[in-house]
């Protein structure tokens, strides 16, 4: 079994980018089982970022594509050629050629089809509304919580400014009642 490395978790998470191998195939290339995969998922947070960056890029890439085709179809249909050969046997028992009919047929787009690209559509924007609203919540969670540490460093900061001159009006009015003395 492989160790885990952060050179071999960008092969990996290229691999899956790459979107050539199953998961399976890609641990039996790196030396790994899919246990160990998934168990330094969880052990290891950078490696869990870097495959879900990668599966988010292959899927990006495949929705390009898939609206690309659904583009072409909405604006073109598409077309299906079919090509048809006629034999017939000569005196001597052989096949030969005796026609050849092209068929270009062309279909509009499919209304299912359509459907599907919508609801695919809008479920990859729900999607990265999703990461976009926890990326703020996030963010301001940071930042009340540097709020907060700011404000506990001013009121400490506060407080010994307050205990020194407190120290200090106490040593000055020792200082007097001793010279009164």
């Amino acid at each position: 079994m492989a160790k885990y490395t952060e050179k071999l978790g960008k092969k990996i998470a290229e691999a899956i980018e790459q979107d050539e191998y199953t998961l399976g195939e890609i641990c039996s290339i790196h030396n790994i089982s899919r246990k160990t995969f998934y168990q330094w998922m969880i052990k290891y947070p950078d490696f869990e970022e870097m495959v879900e960056n990668a599966r988010l890029e292959r899927d990006e890439r495949l929705s390009q594509k898939a609206r690309q085709i659904l583009k072409q179809r909405i604006e073109q249909g598409r077309t299906v050629t079919t090509t048809r050969y006629k034999y017939a046997v000569d005196e001597y028992g052989e096949l030969y050629l005796t026609g050849k009919t092209v068929t270009m047929k062309e279909y509009s787009p499919d209304e299912k089809t359509l459907k599907m690209a919508i609801s695919k559509e809008s479920d990859i924007n729900n999607k990265e509304k999703k990461i976009l609203l926890q990326l703020k919540e996030e963010e301001r969670i940071l930042q009340q919580e540097l709020e907060d540490q700011l404000w506990e460093e001013e009121r400490e900061r506060k407080y010994q400014k307050w205990l020194r001159e407190s120290a200090e009006q106490k040593a000055a009015e020792q200082q007097t009642c001793e010279n009164e003395v």
